[in-house]
């Protein structure tokens, strides 16, 4: 009887662990063959949100970040988290990038960049809860809150990429 509720609780726990990664997209390039890993939309934080991607062993972080007024970033501004150890997280984005607005009932703007993601930012992500989010444009910098929801949320994500 021991045994088989060992069993039966082995089984729901790795369905449950199966079930935390959902992708958008799990496929191998029928070109490449190349295995694609991509995670859903999330909000990281108010108007900051994310996707995370993995093509074989490259790893991307698709970052949007949202204004209510027209920014734009430099190739190699910075993207700074902060850890609850008060470390920051620092990469940069790739590219120069002019806000796009959004259609709706209120004007926004947005940038979406993707940023690569190195091992050592990958085993940080994974190890460490970030706090805050702070994003370098060309006329100063934007800081965001993250709630402890959506961190949690981040550092399993971010696994489904490992």
């Amino acid at each position: 009887m021991n045994k088989v509720t060992v069993l039966v609780f082995l089984f729901y726990a790795s369905v449950l662990q199966c079930q935390e990664c959902k992708y958008k997209k799990n496929e191998v390039d029928d070109f490449t063959k190349s295995k694609i890993l991509e995670t859903n939309f999330e909000w990281l934080a108010e108007q900051a949100g994310y996707v995370l991607k993995k093509v074989d062993d490259s790893r991307t972080l698709q970052l949007r970040i949202e204004s209510l007024k027209m920014i734009s970033i430099q190739e190699g501004n910075k993207v700074m988290f902060l850890t609850e150890r008060e470390e920051p997280i620092t990469v940069h984005f790739p590219k120069f990038e002019i806000s796009k607005r959004s259609s709706g009932p209120v004007t926004t703007y947005y940038i979406i960049e993707n940023i690569n993601i190195t091992e050592e930012v990958y085993q940080r992500f994974k190890n460490e809860t970030i706090s805050k989010i702070r994003v370098y444009t060309n006329d100063g910098y934007l800081d965001k809150n993250i709630k402890d929801k959506r961190a949690n949320k981040f550092r399993e994500l971010i696994k489904c990429i490992e």
